[in-house]
């Protein structure tokens, strides 16, 4: 008999108090299937090709970064965008080799 107390003692009266507190928190909790925005919503996205996105790096590709470090001095990173000074190898903002 002490055998089958300390089963109980040990793994059913912890389980079977966990019931009751696992019920409450389901009933609490709603589960939506569906999300309300959509990926577009999310990322911004005006197409699905992503033209809006290239004509931006169009904008701040490789010649403008070129043209814009010979005026002030620094170097723009082709990634991120950020100025660097020219001494540097790497993008101060995202760690890539300029």
């Amino acid at each position: 008999m002490p055998d089958n107390l300390v089963l109980w003692l040990l793994l059913v009266v912890p389980i079977a108090a966990q019931v009751p507190l696992l019920w409450f928190m389901m009933d609490r909790i709603e589960i939506d299937e569906a999300p309300d925005v959509t990926g577009a919503d999310i990322w911004g996205g005006e197409d699905d090709d992503g033209a809006a996105y290239r004509r931006e790096l169009g904008d701040s590709g490789p010649a403008t970064a070129r043209s814009e470090s010979a005026t002030d001095g620094t170097l723009r990173c082709r990634n991120c965008g950020t100025e660097n000074e020219p001494a540097y190898r790497y993008c101060q903002g995202c760690a890539r080799r300029l």
